[in-house]
Parts: C-alpha cells; structure tokens; sequence
C-alpha cells in the first residue's frame, strides 16, 4: 500500500560543531561515514571515517529521517565508551540538519540544469 513517501529521501547536512566553533566541514553534506573506521589527517574529523561534499546531490540517500539520524549517532565500536562514561559517537559532535527531498525536486533540478547547461545548482526547494 503506498503512503505517499515512497517519494522522498533523506540526506544529512553538517551544520557546525555542537560547541559552535567552525569547521572545515561545515555546511557540508554526508557522504560516507563509518564510526569505526579511522580517518585520514589530523583534524576533529579524522577520528573516523569522513566523506563530505556540498554537493547535496551526492550525499548519501536514507530512507527515512530516523535512518539519517541512526547514521549521526554511530557509536565507534574501536572505543565505544567515552571517558565521561556515555557512548562514543564521533559525527554527534556536530549539529546537523536532516533534510527531505521529494525525488520530483531532484528531477526538476536535473532538466533545469540540463537546460541550463552550466551543472550549476539552481533549485533548492526542500524543507
């Protein structure tokens, strides 16, 4: 039976550090991103597995709101347990932004942008 949300899908957008100090990262979409894995480099985020881009249509796609949020709230299974005592989850150090898009919005960019000719991004219609 269809509810009408077989239509839309979810992505993550980093908005800033939970401390309200800047990153590299910020306003930057989830790409990839693996609690457990470690990172490259010597940044905040290079304690685990980070990919990003700003490009919000190559942003990792969830099913649903819930599906996004579980994906913040990886806990690193290398060291599960703060020193506080509460669970290690290394992406919640970031506020973020779950954002829907309706799959007709994306199609609409697409045959914009093909009219255009310039791939740049001129639709942004999502709550």
């Amino acid at each position: 039976m269809a509810t009408g949300d077989e239509h839309l899908i979810y992505v993550l957008q980093l908005s800033h550090l939970a401390s309200g100090e800047k990153s590299i990262v910020d306003g930057h979409y989830v790409v990839d991103y693996d609690a457990s894995r470690p990172g490259v480099g010597s940044s905040a985020t290079s304690e685990c597995h980070l990919v990003t881009t700003l490009d919000w249509r190559k942003a990792k796609r969830f099913a649903s709101e819930k599906e996004a949020v579980d994906c913040w709230q990886q806990v690193n299974a290398r060291d599960p347990v703060r020193p506080d005592g509460k669970p290690n989850r290394p992406l919640t150090s970031y506020t973020i932004e779950v954002q829907e898009i309706q799959l007709q919005e994306i199609e609409q960019v697409v045959l914009k942008e093909a009219q255009d000719g310039d791939g740049q991004h001129r639709v942004r219609e999502w709550k």
